[in-house]
């Protein structure tokens, strides 16, 4: 055996010996496996919103990564306010309320661009993006807040997961089983369905596709909400968060082609996102 091979901690069989090159720390795996498990979750639901909407609309929402900064702040301002609401209902408000804003959104600054070209809807969301942005500095600061969650650390061998992290894994699913059956088996799901394919032929058919794209905004935005607050939780939440959250949507949505909700679920939670520091 060379010096070569004692440092890069090969064997006689010229396989890599693992234990030697992570310093005898291999049970380190599973804990960064759990992690990415946990950020990927909380991931993938921002990147069902931005596959949702680039699948009937076909552009890229901007805007996105600031309505899940949006929805974190809602539940720091909730939970930390005078009114002291309890996180889990901090949460369901904030997901209620980002979804009005997500409409909202939609009404007053991408229906009108509808059959415009497409880098006119393209810019408008980078403008609403940084609109929503500079509210969220005018009316909380630009201060670095923290909103902590009171939990149990959990210990399964090597492996340390808290409550709050287990509840995040869980709830991630739920949602994503939620929409998936929303989609499947219900009239609003196969209206969005329809107008995701062809817009013109689903208005011919007689849906309503105004209120189609706007119920799509709202479930994304209130999606992105959950991501959010997921993702913040008992972390530091700061105004410019918007574009670190736009950036692991679109990188989950990167996993496969936009339109299929379960690869950006598969992509979000194979991505060893906890390798961000």
């Amino acid at each position: 055996m060379s010096p070569l091979d004692i440092v890069t901690g090969r064997q006689e069989n010229n396989k890599p010996n693992l234990s030697r090159c992570y310093g005898g720390r291999m049970d380190v795996i599973p804990q960064l496996l759990v992690n990415g498990v946990i950020a990927g979750g909380t991931y993938a639901l921002a990147a069902i919103g931005y596959t949702m909407v680039y699948g009937i609309l076909k552009f890229i929402n901007f805007a996105h990564g600031s309505v899940a900064m949006t929805g974190a702040y809602i539940v720091f301002v909730l939970t930390l306010s005078a009114l002291n609401v309890p996180f889990v209902v901090a949460f369901f408000l904030s997901m209620v309320l980002t979804a009005i804003i997500g409409i909202l959104i939609e009404k007053s600054a991408y229906k009108p661009l509808r059959n415009a070209p497409k880098l006119a809807p393209l810019t408008t969301a980078i403008a609403v993006s940084f609109v929503l942005d500079a509210a969220v500095m005018i009316l909380v600061g630009t201060d670095i807040k923290t909103y902590s969650v009171k939990y149990d650390i959990l210990t399964i061998g090597s492996v340390f997961i808290t409550s709050v992290q287990v509840i995040i894994i869980f709830a991630s699913l739920f949602f994503m089983v939620c929409l998936y059956a929303l989609l499947t088996y219900t009239k609003l799901g196969k209206a969005i369905r329809a107008v995701a394919d062809n817009i013109n032929l689903a208005e011919i058919a007689g849906i309503n596709t105004d209120m189609t794209i706007s119920a799509v905004f709202a479930i994304g935005s209130a999606l992105a909400a959950a991501s959010g607050s997921f993702d913040r939780s008992g972390q530091q939440l700061a105004a410019d968060d918007g574009l670190h959250h736009h950036r692991q949507g679109v990188c989950r949505c990167r996993s496969g082609r936009a339109g299929q909700r379960l690869r950006r679920n598969c992509g979000g939670r194979l991505s060893l996102a906890s390798w961000r520091t």
